[in-house]
């Protein structure tokens, strides 16, 4: 018995050895930290976002890479793949695989790019991975989960030295005219956007005071400041426009203030009280001018620069100018919202809710504020008249001499020196000169020689009325400074016809001035260019719009768009001359062709506009409705700095010509021109770090403006 008991016992032991021989599995490392499943060979498969032969270790967060670092040859297969060919699939780090060459890139054109980069990294290449903890440790100047933004400079650790925002390249595009930035960075790089008044990588500079130089004129001279026209309209002619509005001001910084409101039918006393009761000392009192057009209705074409036939607006027109407020200062802004969403400015006694609405327009017409002048070169013993043929305006009262004079003063046109359309000889000294012509007009700016003409365009006090029969007039400039005593002058594009003797303007300022009325006549070494003969501006079915839009306007190049921006067009190609348009460029609009149509539809007065953003857009819904464009249209249309004071239909010929301010005489970038309002004045320097001029000997006041005594 206990034999048996015996053996059964070892039969047991030796069942049980033999099934721990067969049940024995192979055992992973630290069992895979329980952050993955042990395989065949003793192999861990890591879950996601762990790594490391025990899978202990953790992956960090990818971002785009600021820098790539090369990878090798990751299969070990004595090859570097192409970038097509993805290998080590269900790796931890790539578990979908990755190429050994950088990914394939093409640009916009679908042009193949051999060299690519950028591409996702762990840390974005800008940081240490903490394996322990899976967290980015960003070096300096990198911030973010996977260290991929830049950190905006800080001062004392403050972002922006507290006087300004952080934000990414895409954003900085974006409140900049709505412009596009979409490169790679466009949320990886960071940088300040100061507050008015302040500047630099980290907005740790304060702007000084700027004005005028103060020894910047001469008694034929004037400075251009800035002319703004509002029309508050409805287009019923039984609505009563009610309710009230502020006017928001832009100083020299970019710094907006907005006024108290101000009633919807208040004459100009009350609109310049507003602005100049503005805190600060933004507008010195006594300095704003106004006139006002209670009847918009009515106006006439020489108070207006755009006026269909029937007039379908109503309202009333203000112009206010600021003549101590220099510089190239944006436009007003009229806020009809003053309670958030619901409408402050309303129309009341109409039946009809489209004709209820309020409109409003901004434009300037004949003069803008400007920094630099670049009409530096005064003709000297040259004064002219106006007069007025069928469909042009030209130069007269020249004598033969004067006429010479002006030739030499006018000078180049097209920015060669090596060729002129003719040489000649005035008070024993040769010149040569170009006479102009549609693709490279002479531009000049001329001033009004009256000492102190007549203007209604008064101080508040004066409450001028051009259409209720004013008869309330003032000194042009009374109680400014004399640089401000003579009217700023007008820009007008002209070119010299030898067939009849005559300086043929491409305006038509002669409207508003008599045939005695003598003219100053100042020329510039920046050149006018045509952009191309066959794009077509038209204007925006609204007047006073800031966008123009081009079209091809002609069958040579079929597959023409119109677009004359630099990225899309290049220069001397589809009829496009040498130059394109970009951002920041300063340009014009006229109609060169001297027919009666151009001369109908070219502004009165001329007005550069810098260019804010070129873009392509589809029509809009009205416009489809309308049968002007197809669904399927791609508009080309350019973005200005203010509003566009004529309008061009597909009937006109008009242009867009670029007014190029470098040196192309030289060959090189520098820029023409004299910056007569700066900070200090020019008569300064300003200490940054704290917004104070220190102002030359003999220069004074908060700006150095004022010159108190004449220092030998």
């Amino acid at each position: 018995h206990v034999s048996y008991v015996s053996m059964i016992i070892s039969i047991l032991t030796f069942c049980i050895f033999l099934i721990g021989i067969l049940c024995t599995k192979s055992e992973c490392p630290n069992a895979c930290s329980f952050h993955g499943r042990c395989g065949l060979y003793d192999v861990c498969h890591c879950y996601r976002n762990y790594m490391g032969n025990d899978c202990s270790q953790r992956v960090c967060p990818y971002g785009t890479a600021f820098t790539d670092t090369p990878k090798g040859d990751l299969n070990l297969d004595g090859t570097i793949s192409g970038p097509n060919n993805n290998v080590v699939v269900n790796n931890e780090v790539y578990p979908f695989g990755t190429t050994e060459q950088y990914p394939q890139m093409i640009d916009s054109m679908g042009t193949v790019l051999a060299n690519s980069a950028h591409e996702y990294r762990e840390c974005s290449n800008k940081g240490i991975c903490d394996r322990q903890l899976g967290v980015c440790s960003c070096f300096e100047g990198y911030s973010g989960s996977a260290c991929m933004k830049m950190s905006c400079p800080a001062i004392n650790g403050i972002e922006c030295n507290g006087k300004g925002t952080c934000e990414s390249a895409k954003n900085i595009a974006t409140l900049d005219s709505s412009n596009v930035y979409s490169l790679w960075d466009k949320d990886s790089s960071m940088g300040c956007v100061c507050d008015p008044g302040y500047y630099g990588v980290s907005c740790e500079n304060k702007r000084c005071k700027a004005y005028y130089d103060p020894i910047y004129f001469d008694f034929e001279s004037s400075v251009r400041y800035s002319n703004w026209s509002y029309v508050i309209f409805t287009k019923s002619p039984v609505a009563v426009i009610e309710g009230n509005y502020s006017i928001i001001f832009s100083d020299y910084n970019n710094q907006h203030w907005r006024t108290a409101p101000i009633d919807a039918g208040a004459r100009c006393g009350a609109i310049v009280s507003a602005l100049e009761s503005l805190p600060d000392g933004v507008i010195r009192p006594g300095t704003v001018r106004c006139v006002q057009w209670r009847d918009y209705h009515s106006i006439t074409a020489q108070d207006e620069p755009i006026l269909r036939s029937p007039n379908p607006f109503y309202g009333i027109k203000t112009t206010l100018t600021f003549p101590e407020n220099p510089g190239a200062l944006k436009p007003l802004q009229i806020d009809r919202f003053l309670d958030g969403r619901r409408p402050t400015l309303y129309a009341t006694n109409t039946s009809s809710s489209a004709a209820a609405s309020v409109g409003v327009f901004v434009y300037a017409d004949g003069f803008s504020g400007e920094a630099v002048e670049y009409f530096t070169d005064k003709c000297i013993d040259v004064a002219v008249t106006l007069a007025e043929a069928a469909s042009y305006h030209f130069l007269t009262g020249l004598t033969p001499i004067e006429s010479r004079l002006l030739a030499r003063c006018l000078g180049d046109a097209d920015g060669s020196w090596d060729s002129f359309s003719a040489a000649d000889r005035v008070l024993g000294a040769n010149y040569s000169w170009d006479f102009g012509d549609a693709v490279n007009p002479h531009v000049v700016r001329l001033v009004d020689l009256t000492a102190q003409p007549l203007t209604d365009l008064c101080n508040g006090s004066a409450n001028s009325v051009r259409d209720e029969g004013n008869s309330s007039t003032c000194r042009y400039g009374d109680g400014l400074a004399s640089s401000r005593q003579r009217p700023p002058g007008f820009l007008a594009p002209l070119f010299f016809d030898p067939a009849d003797g005559q300086f043929k303007l491409l305006t038509r300022p002669a409207l508003d001035y008599g045939p005695t009325t003598q003219f100053a006549v100042f020329a510039t070494s920046a050149t006018a260019q045509l952009v191309s003969g066959h794009a077509r501006v038209l204007t925006e079915s609204q007047p006073y719009s800031d966008t123009v839009l081009t079209t091809n306007s002609s069958s040579a190049y079929s597959d023409f768009l119109g677009n004359v921006d630099c990225e899309t067009s290049a220069a001397n190609e589809q009829g496009a001359l040498s130059g394109c348009v970009e951002k920041a460029d300063l340009v014009f609009f006229v109609d060169p062709s001297l027919s009666a149509a151009a001369f109908r539809s070219n502004p009165k007065y001329l007005n550069l506009y810098r260019v804010q953003r070129t873009y392509v857009a589809r029509p809009s819904q009205s416009d489809i409705s309308a049968g002007v464009y197809l669904p399927h249209h791609n508009l080309n249309k350019i973005q200005l700095d203010k509003a566009i004071t004529s309008e061009w239909t597909a009937s006109d010929s008009a242009r867009v010509y670029l007014f190029i301010t470098r040196d192309l005489a030289a060959g090189s970038s520098s820029q023409l021109g004299f910056q007569y309002v700066s900070e200090c004045s020019n008569r300064g320097n300003c200490i940054a770090e704290e917004g104070r001029c220190d102002c030359f000997t003999g220069f004074t006041a908060a700006a150095c403006s004022f010159l108190h005594s004449v220092v030998t």
